[in-house]
């Protein structure tokens, strides 16, 4: 539109719109989609998210900030919890049980854990919590004692997990 001397350029138009609220997106559809992505995101049901961008005519991008949003903000509704760090922390004692005392290959530790429903219990997040526990030992221990070993890893760990 060429500009004359009746109209003028408002602020967004000049900075560009980044984004327009639709009204006919009200909040109760907006926490719909958001949970119902969420709970499809935690049991793996694949393309739930490409259906609601569809449904909804929204992007891929809105329904994940969506979904971050919720995530970022239960404590607020559900109240704080501890939870999460707990079974953290149950997690990397079964790690460490199944691979140093079990002497389990991280696939059989994986596959004990699935059966249990402790996550995470994917193999690369094994190996990657693995390696990081290994990362805080020193080099070398001065016992010849593999039990002392394992409890100076175990240690180690929950002094880490405290900060």
């Amino acid at each position: 539109m060429p500009l004359s001397a009746t109209n003028t350029i408002t602020g967004s138009q000049k900075m560009g719109i980044k984004f327009m609220r639709r009204p006919d997106l009200k909040s109760s559809d907006r926490l719909h989609i958001a949970t119902t992505v969420l709970f499809a995101m935690l049991n793996k049901h694949w393309g739930t998210i490409s259906g609601m961008a569809k449904q909804y005519d929204v992007s891929r991008t809105f329904i994940y900030m969506l979904a971050s949003t919720l995530t970022k903000n239960d404590s607020v509704i559900f109240g704080k919890t501890d939870q999460y760090a707990e079974s953290k922390s149950v997690a990397f004692q079964y790690m460490l049980s199944l691979r140093l005392e079990g002497r389990c290959s991280i696939q059989a530790t994986s596959s004990i854990m699935n059966r249990f429903l402790i996550s995470p219990n994917s193999t690369g997040s094994i190996s990657q919590y693995l390696t990081y526990f290994g990362s805080l030992l020193p080099n070398t221990l001065s016992s010849n004692n593999r039990h002392e070993a394992d409890l100076v890893l175990s240690r180690t760990i929950s002094q880490q997990s405290m900060k």
